[in-house]
């Protein structure tokens, strides 16, 4: 995945892997917003952070501080269970990506998932990358599926992609070691739609996709109730999402 790298923070002669990162554009990058505050907290404290790219076998030190980064985006881990607001949108300088060999995520699809469908995340591994399958289905934290692929710590903000390269979620985490969580697609793109991201995500029209409650999969529009919810909770008022959209179009 020439579109990701890894993030990595220097303690006691050892690399401790934090999480992956995607660029989705030009200079946009996303990632789970634990993993950015993780880095973030730990810059501030003095450690020092270490990128690498998915195909490269060294960390390199050509990192970015996170405390000078412009957010487009940065949400909440809650404290009680996965949430579909632990992401993070910020931004790097075109020169980052030249530098790392990154490509922008190719125009691979947001889907929703196939009950029980194969899935497969990618993660980190000491010289490179390890890819596991395993299977993904809905879950019942709304904006959030659940799936069975193995993942390695510095997994969290990585994508969850079905066999078809469509992407599915981002990978935020799991709890007893057999259950993950990843951000549902759906949840996704409201993010990116609310916040304005400019991303190169198209969209899938599979008819055998299920159907969601939060989204029309034949339109991928998501419902007023869910967006008019993710709105409040990104904005912290009332006004509505739609009436933003009128004023912003007229």
């Amino acid at each position: 995945q020439p579109w990701v790298f890894y993030l990595g923070l220097e303690r006691s002669g050892k690399v401790v892997r934090v999480g992956a990162v995607t660029r989705i554009s030009d200079t946009e990058y996303l990632t789970a917003a634990h993993v950015f505050q993780e880095v973030k907290l730990a810059q501030d404290q003095g450690a020092h952070l270490l990128v690498r790219g998915a195909d490269a076998e060294q960390w390199a030190p050509k990192a970015p501080n996170f405390g000078d980064l412009k957010v487009t985006f940065a949400g909440r881990q809650s404290a009680d269970q996965p949430s579909p607001l632990d992401l993070a949108v910020f931004q790097l300088p075109l020169s980052f990506g030249a530098a790392h060999k990154l490509r922008k995520l190719p125009r691979s699809r947001l889907a929703p998932i196939i009950p029980e469908g194969p899935i497969r995340i990618t993660t980190p591994t000491i010289f490179g990358e390890r890819t596991t399958t395993g299977t993904a289905r809905s879950s019942t934290i709304k904006g959030m599926i659940e799936h069975n692929a193995t993942s390695q710590g510095g997994a969290s903000g990585g994508l969850v992609m079905d066999l078809r390269s469509n992407v599915v979620g981002v990978h935020v985490g799991g709890v007893d070691g057999d259950t993950n969580f990843a951000i549902a697609s759906s949840a996704i793109l409201a993010l990116l739609r609310l916040m304005q991201v400019n991303s190169y995500f198209t969209r899938a029209f599979t008819p055998e996709y299920k159907k969601d409650d939060d989204f029309n999969v034949d339109t991928f529009e998501l419902t007023d109730e869910y967006r008019q919810e993710l709105y409040e909770e990104t904005h912290g008022d009332t006004q509505t999402a739609l009436m933003q959209e009128d004023d912003e179009g007229s």
